[in-house]
């Protein structure tokens, strides 16, 4: 046993820290879902092809939905299954991390950066969400860790195919990631960067071109598709403009999951503390000459984000949301973890060590009674005497984030339906499911039918103070006298009336 121990314990390292970061983000994934991880759901509802088509709609690629279309298949349709999805893709992406600094920084060094990463408030938080952001984090850093080999190899035997594998391998995988996320292609932009300090004007005579051409070729017959979602998009509106505080926030968010000016109390105390820690770590990496490795490492926590920065100046409109970038926020505490272990008094890197993990984990503490403790659909359709009862629910469609956060609950006993005139189909986001959702629709027309079927329901709307319903303006004309039975509240969030058809 022992001599197993001795001869795998760099695995077993691996595997501690990969089963970490699992059991950190494994204690919160059966909350009430939230609107981006609904749309995830109510889109994989529909087939492949449809699901092409709807997300061409949209503003997102495919390749996620279709991997969670078959997750589900085997895995089934509920909130910590398809979640987990989102777990594994980030304890893979720990491990490909794991992988490029050890062949960089050596076994020590990967092993500290690794455990920050497992660490990371924003890691843990989007590995709890049924979305994208871990997928492609995965991707990049599988990605990265291919291209330090591809630029290792210097085998000019076997026939062109063998010779060139890792760069046919990065382009697929940097095709994959594009087909994931758009953005992804500002870690490819870093990876190009470090690519031209390696091969300097001889890029051109290298694998890269093979790499990137395969890429391109790759991710070309959705491009159209791309291009007609930037155009058209009306979704993206919401994202407030750049400011000077974007940098400052984006390295709060690395550290803590929260913007520099959310953080209070005695948790300010700690985040200048491992702030200005974080600081002095990267400054140690960065004193000259520079690391190649950590050239490349500088280069996936920066130049994404500035380019981002960039892309949301005006005219253009602000297209700025941390999380697009995952992979950069999760390579700035990596950044700080291998920096401490450059710090040479043992005193000063032990207490750095504190201070930057006690930083994280308050972080991850913080996003979770967050999270916990929100209002939620999930409190509406599965704890409350709407699941007991088993009446059909009609949800206000005036917004579609409700009427995707009740459907993801909706089940044969309990189904979900939403008023057709209510919606305001062309409107883009959850509308484009809500219209392709036909058998969740009640037009006004066949109202009366439906209460034929169903002679006791419930209708869900925000919040509304007292017990007054105004039928005329939330429900279609009937024959039928409609009384109210009872109401519900709900956190303050939805109010629920049960409604008898007489």
């Amino acid at each position: 046993m022992m001599k197993l121990v001795k001869k795998y314990w760099q695995v077993l390292v691996l595997v501690g820290i990969g089963l970490l970061y699992i059991a950190l983000c494994c204690f919160n994934l059966t909350r009430s879902i939230w609107f981006d991880e609904s749309f995830s759901a109510g889109l994989v509802r529909f087939s492949f092809g449809d699901i092409f088509n709807l997300t061409a709609a949209d503003v997102h690629p495919p390749l996620y939905y279709f991997a969670l279309k078959v997750w589900e298949m085997v895995f089934g349709h509920t909130d910590f299954a398809m979640r987990f999805m989102s777990v594994l893709f980030g304890a893979i992406a720990i491990v490909f991390a794991f992988l490029w600094l050890r062949r960089s920084f050596g076994f020590k060094k990967a092993a500290i950066g690794a455990l920050a990463m497992a660490l990371s408030p924003m890691l843990v938080r989007y590995g709890q969400e049924m979305r994208m952001y871990t997928m492609v984090t995965a991707i990049v850093f599988a990605a990265t860790y291919v291209l330090t080999v591809a630029v290792a190899k210097k085998d000019l035997r076997g026939n062109w195919l063998v010779r060139n594998r890792f760069w046919i391998i990065y382009g697929v995988l940097v095709a994959a990631a594009m087909w994931t996320h758009y953005f992804a292609a500002l870690a490819f932009v870093a990876h190009l960067g470090w690519l031209i300090t390696i091969y300097r004007g001889k890029i051109f005579r290298s694998g890269a071109v093979l790499g990137y051409g395969l890429a391109v070729a790759l991710f070309l017959p959705w491009l159209p598709l791309m291009i007609r979602q930037t155009l058209t998009s009306q979704t993206i509106s919401w994202i407030p403009r750049v400011s000077a505080d974007t940098f400052v926030n984006f390295f709060s968010q690395s550290l803590t999951s929260a913007d520099a000016n959310e953080i209070k109390n005695y948790f300010a105390i700690l985040f200048m503390g491992g702030a200005a820690v974080a600081i002095f770590a990267i400054a140690k990496l960065l004193k000259k000459p520079v690391d190649k490795n950590v050239k490349l490492l500088v280069l996936l926590a920066s130049v994404p984000v500035v380019l981002l920065f960039l892309l949301s100046m005006p005219p253009l409109r602000s297209v700025f949301i941390d999380r697009y970038l995952l992979f950069s926020l999760v390579a700035i505490p990596i950044l700080v973890g291998i920096g401490i272990m450059e710090i040479k008094k043992p005193w000063l890197r032990w207490l750095s060590c504190v201070l930057a993990g006690a930083l994280l984990c308050g972080g991850i503490v913080i996003r979770a009674r967050f999270d916990v403790g929100a209002g939620s659909m999930k409190e509406v359709m599965v704890s409350s005497e709407i699941a007991l009862l088993g009446e059909a629910v009609i949800v206000d469609a005036s917004g579609e984030r409700m009427f995707l956060d009740a459907d993801f609950y909706s089940t044969e006993d309990v189904p979900v339906y939403f008023f057709d005139s209510k919606a305001k189909y062309g409107s883009g986001g959850g509308f484009i499911l809500m219209e392709a959702a036909d058998a969740a629709k009640i037009r006004d027309e066949d109202f009366d039918e439906f209460l034929h079927d169903h002679a006791r329901f419930w209708y869900v709307t925000d919040f509304v103070e007292g017990s007054d319903l105004v039928f005329d303006d939330d429900l279609p004309k009937s024959e039928k006298d409609l009384r109210i039975i009872q109401k519900k509240d709900f956190s303050g969030q939805y109010s629920a009336f049960e409604i008898v058809a007489l």
